[in-house]
This record gives C-alpha cells, sequence and structure tokens, in this order.
C-alpha cells in the first residue's frame, strides 16, 4: 500500500513539473511573441492618383488631373495590432478650370483722340493649376491584423510653390461714342490669343489622412526581403487654403494697344473658397536594420 502511494506521489510529484515547464514554456513564448512585435520601424512610400484643388466656383467646375507624393517616416509598433507612425513628404496637386466664354469692357482713346470702348469676347478659355508642397504628418494612428492594416491620421501642407496657367483667345470690337454700331473691321482689333502664367499664394493646407491596404511581401522569419504594402489611402483638405485678392480676372498692361491683355488667376480673382484631394494608390516598403529592435512589420502568423 505504501509503494502504491509513492507511485502517485511520484507521478503527481512530474505531472505537476511538467504542468509548470509547459507553463513556463507559454509564457516565454508569448512574451517572445510580443516582444517581436514591438519595436521600431522605417519605411518609404510612394503614390499616385487623382487630385484636386476644387476651387468651389458656382458657375466653374473644377476638374482634377494626376498627382502624387513621395515621402518616409518613423514608427513604432506599441503591440502585435497596434502601431503609430510620423513622416514627411512631397505632393503634387493639379487641376484645371474651364469657364465659359464671357465679355469685358474697355475704354480707350484711339490714336486720333476719340473715345473708344473696347469689347473683349473671350473664348477657349483654360485655366490649369499647379501646387507643390510639402506635407508633414505629425502622428498616425495603424491598425494590423494578419495580412490586413488601416491607418488614420492628420497631415500639414507647407507650400513650397504653386502657379497657374491661364489661355484664351479673344475677339475684339470697337464702339464709338460719337457713332451709332459696333465696328467689327477696325484694322488694329484683330482676333487674339492670350496666354498668361501667375505664380499663386495659398494657405498651410490641414488634412485628415487614411489608407486601407494589405501587406504583399516579407516575412520576419525568413529576413529574405523587405516587407511591402499596398493600399488605397486617401488626403482630404479640411481647411480653406485661398489668399483671393478679389483683383479683376483680366489685366491691361498698356494704356493704348488694345492686344495687350493678361489673366490674374481664377484662384486670386474668383475663388474665395480651395481645398485639396489627392486619392490613389500607395506603395510601402519598410527597412531592416541591425540597430533597431524591430523596424518592419512581422506579416508570419506564428513566433
Amino acid at each position: 500500500m505504501s509503494r502504491h502511494r509513492s507511485t502517485v506521489f511520484s507521478l503527481l510529484l512530474m505531472a505537476a513539473v511538467a504542468a509548470m515547464l509547459a507553463c513556463s514554456h507559454r509564457a516565454a513564448a508569448q512574451q517572445y511573441y510580443a516582444n517581436r512585435h514591438k519595436g521600431h520601424r522605417i519605411f518609404m512610400w510612394i503614390g499616385g492618383g487623382y487630385s484636386r484643388l476644387d476651387l468651389h466656383l458656382s458657375s466653374i467646375p473644377t476638374l482634377g488631373h494626376a498627382g502624387g507624393c513621395l515621402g518616409g517616416g518613423y514608427g513604432y509598433s506599441l503591440s502585435e495590432n497596434i502601431a503609430v507612425n510620423a513622416g514627411v513628404e512631397y505632393a503634387l496637386l493639379e487641376s484645371a478650370t474651364k469657364p465659359a466664354g464671357f465679355t469685358v469692357e474697355r475704354p480707350i482713346f484711339d490714336t486720333e483722340d476719340d473715345f473708344l470702348t473696347i469689347l473683349y469676347s473671350f473664348f477657349r478659355y483654360a485655366e490649369r493649376q499647379r501646387a507643390h508642397s510639402i506635407n508633414i504628418m505629425p502622428v498616425s494612428v495603424e491598425y494590423a491584423d494578419g495580412w490586413f492594416y488601416c491607418a488614420a491620421g492628420t497631415k500639414a501642407g507647407l507650400l513650397v510653390s504653386a502657379n497657374a496657367v491661364t489661355a484664351a483667345n479673344a475677339e475684339l470690337k470697337g464702339d464709338y461714342e460719337k457713332y451709332r454700331g459696333i465696328f467689327q473691321e477696325i484694322p488694329y482689333l484683330p482676333k487674339i490669343s492670350v496666354r498668361t502664367a501667375n505664380s499663386i499664394s495659398l494657405r498651410v493646407n490641414l488634412m485628415a489622412s487614411a489608407e486601407v491596404g494589405v501587406n504583399i511581401a516579407g516575412s520576419s522569419s525568413t529576413k529574405k526581403s523587405d516587407p511591402l504594402r499596398i493600399a488605397l489611402f486617401c488626403d482630404y483638405g479640411l481647411s480653406n487654403i485661398s489668399k483671393a485678392s478679389g483683383s479683376k480676372r483680366v489685366r491691361y498692361d498698356d494704356e493704348v494697344v488694345p492686344s495687350m491683355v493678361n489673366f490674374n488667376s481664377l484662384t486670386d480673382s474668383d475663388a474665395n473658397r480651395i481645398t485639396s484631394l489627392l486619392v490613389g494608390l500607395k506603395l510601402t516598403v519598410y527597412f531592416k536594420s541591425s540597430k533597431t529592435k524591430r523596424v518592419y512589420p512581422c506579416f508570419c502568423p506564428y513566433p
């Protein structure tokens, strides 16, 4: 009987030791798994798609054009699923407007000192706006689950340069005060083509930024390649970046010659509100480094 109890006790003791070892191994594995997902991250991205500087003109639609971004950043993984990122990028935004034809008047004295009103009938009017900026992303919060991830944050766009190129054709007519009727066959009133390039001013652009994507390459277990991500992204302007001066759209650089005409940009003359939009595809690559605990995400399912 005593021998039987000794055997049972030995078995129970061995089972207890095995359970403790198993729990210890499991805890160590979980801690290793958790620690492997924590650490630093360095990455770069390139993106492109549809961009627009929306002028919010009631009678003039704004057409979007191709735009893009190129940047890099640093992040820290708080856990297997949560990370925070920060970065800086260069961005290009481009748009176009095509107002309907319009007519403006310009009173002058002709070469014989007779009072004359020149009528400019502009047609084929088009303007292209382009802005280059440096966007600072102070913080972005990321959630990842396996191959899927999403992120959201804010950006502040600092204007580097912006310009507007305006072009139109014009038909000129003359209305003399001392004669009745409008004269179309005046020798020095031909049809003209006008093309003007202006620099434009914009305010700091505050944006909401979001992206949704998948991990498409890389594994922390093989360490054969830098992981890649591809995502849909959107940078939506929250603030009004217009600095409109209220100047007239058409300006005359000469007091006598009717054909000397230039344009002010719609952003300076008519646009009291301007917002931005950039949406498209983004490719991100994470770089490995021996100086940091972890600079790239783990995409493998097991520790």
